[in-house]
């Protein structure tokens, strides 16, 4: 932006489950081409919120002007080895696309043979848990996405557009969602033990 925005900056301190800890509100006025603080909150307001613990507690901040959310940014307290975040369970429902009032543009890439006016379906995806980078791919199968690797907050629900000239059953089938737990969860954990052959010898 080149002009000055007037907007309203929301910030919530919450837990992975979604408990908001601390929450705040503030009319802020964003200058162009520069960079300003507009919330402080010392450590001993987090302490006496509950967060003493940062390893479990992250902060969101949303700004938003004349009705629109126009910036999300996610941040940890802790460094990032010391973070326990929690397995995401993710529910994913894809249905054919339907747009009122501003729709997210679908840019296809650029060795992409998904063309502007390809069929869109609608992603949207949800987690109780605080779920980090969640990514999509669909194999061999090309498709324009809107966005990827996003952040899904407790409760709430990612909504993604997906362009695609495959049917919708064969984009349901192709399609995978991980978040950033299941990427780096041991093998053991999603593997299991192969039973002994039979008549194996037990020695």
């Amino acid at each position: 932006k080149t002009t000055p925005v007037q907007g309203m900056l929301h910030a919530r301190l919450m837990d992975f489950d979604g408990k908001v800890l601390l929450e705040e509100s503030n009319n802020v006025t964003v200058h162009p081409l520069s960079s300003e603080v507009y919330l402080t909150w010392p450590l001993s307001k987090l302490d006496a919120a509950g967060a003493s613990d940062r390893s479990h507690v992250f902060v969101v901040a949303d700004l938003t002007a004349g009705g629109a959310q126009i910036s999300r940014n996610l941040a940890y307290l802790a460094p990032t080895k010391q973070i326990q975040l929690k397995p995401a369970s993710l529910s994913v429902k894809v249905q054919p696309f339907s747009c009122a009032g501003v729709c997210p543009q679908v840019i296809p890439a650029t060795n992409s043979n998904v063309s502007v006016s390809a069929p869109e379906y609608q992603i949207l995806i949800s987690s109780p848990v605080l779920a980090h980078d969640v990514y999509l791919s669909f194999g061999d199968l090309d498709v324009a996405l809107s966005d990827n690797y996003v952040h899904i907050l407790p409760g709430e629900a990612a909504e993604i557009t997906a362009a695609t000239t495959a049917s919708l059953d064969t984009l349901k089938s192709a399609m995978k969602v991980i978040s950033l737990t299941d990427a780096f969860a041991p093998q053991a954990q999603s593997t299991a033990a192969a039973p002994a052959p039979s008549g194996a010898d037990r020695r």
